[in-house]
């Protein structure tokens, strides 16, 4: 049979004998012992131009030609030995094979194709033939697969980690499976990963090693399965800035500007004297004067510890109310304040009447004085 590329133009043979053998030509096949030779012609069509093969011999004897009856599809794998016998009817006395992958050998006179493959994994047409004392077999097709070997990572383990808000996980192993001849032209890449980042007790990991060297295209990986590690809750730590002195009355004010976990959770506070500042949340309300403490704690949640509770005291004064002294006429007058815990100096202001003439103020011991 023939099959023209591309042309739909009708095919037909012509049959002539050769050597000794007197026949057409014509279309009609012989049937009588003989040599002889076939052309095939594609008629034109829309497209093509006809067009015709070279002629191809064969010939007729008393003794059948063999029929090649061995499985036309055949695989091995890159770098293991393997074998393939042709077969074929009518007592075969030798074969051929053309086009085998590189390692691989024909025993012409069993039909075993055998060896140990070294080309690069893919699919070979091999074309194989039968010969007897009547002839040769039409030639036949091969599909020879080369697989990948496979390798693995032997004693792959994953190490316990602290949680980190991370994902990524550390794998360690040795690559298993490569051929002698390819140490160090193939390596492994290790990398993997946790299905989720939170912390906890045997958890998933998924491989994704990737492997590398210039052989990588002959080698195909198989992921370790049934990988865990613990992910371990982290630590974390508080910081607690001191809290001015706050002077009576003032507006709430926000612990937060004052403290903070290393964890970025949300921190809880506590006053140990409500009757001085109380607490609702965050927000600190000055109630009366005197001292507290004020207690910033983080209790943890499912990934970071309890943190160690920090302390700062805070101080609330309250600010010196001062009489006004009305249509002063006496050439003198005194102002008293009530002592404030944590002043540092005190001030009077003084008024004057437009056109009196007042002696300016002295300074004693940090207080303003004046004489009228």
């Amino acid at each position: 049979n023939a099959t023209p590329t591309g042309s739909t133009g009708a095919v037909t043979f012509a049959y002539s004998g050769t050597g000794d053998t007197t026949y057409g030509p014509t279309s009609i096949l012989p049937i009588e012992v003989g040599t002889y030779q076939v052309v095939a012609t594609v008629a034109e069509d829309a497209n093509y131009n006809g067009a015709s093969s070279a002629a191809y011999a064969y010939s007729i004897t008393s003794e059948p030609v063999p029929v090649i009856n061995s499985s036309l599809t055949a695989s091995a794998t890159y770098g293991v030995a393997t074998s393939y016998f042709i077969t074929a009817t009518n007592t075969p006395i030798s074969y051929d094979a053309t086009g085998l992958p590189e390692g691989l050998t024909l025993n012409t006179a069993t039909g075993e194709i055998s060896g140990t493959p070294t080309a690069l994994p893919g699919n070979f047409d091999v074309i194989i033939t039968a010969t007897n004392d009547g002839g040769t077999s039409i030639p036949a097709t091969l599909v020879y697969t080369i697989a990948k070997k496979e390798v693995t990572i032997a004693s792959a383990s994953v190490a316990n980690k602290v949680y980190d808000g991370s994902v990524v996980a550390s794998l360690s192993g040795m690559l298993s499976g490569v051929i002698t001849a390819d140490n160090g032209s193939v390596g492994i890449t290790l990398a993997a990963h946790f299905d989720d980042a939170n912390a906890g007790d045997n958890k998933p990991v998924t491989s994704t090693s990737v492997l590398t060297g210039v052989k990588v295209d002959y080698y195909a990986l198989t992921q370790p399965i049934g990988l865990t590690a613990n992910i371990l809750k982290a630590d974390q730590t508080i910081t607690f800035n001191p809290i001015p002195v706050q002077v009576a009355p003032t507006a709430p004010v926000n612990l937060n500007t004052y403290a903070s976990a290393s964890s970025g959770l949300s921190i809880s506070y506590s006053s140990s004297n409500n009757n001085v500042v109380s607490i609702s949340g965050n927000t600190m309300t000055i109630v009366g004067a005197g001292t507290a403490i004020i207690t910033a704690s983080q209790a943890g949640n499912g990934n970071y510890n309890a943190a160690l509770s920090q302390t700062q005291t805070v101080t609330v004064i309250t600010a010196p109310i001062a009489t006004i002294a009305d249509n002063v006429s006496c050439d003198r007058f005194t102002a008293n304040w009530n002592a404030v815990a944590g002043a540092d100096s005190y001030e009077v202001d003084v008024y004057t009447v437009e056109g009196i003439e007042y002696p300016e103020l002295v300074t004693n011991g940090g207080f303003e004085l004046g004489n009228i």
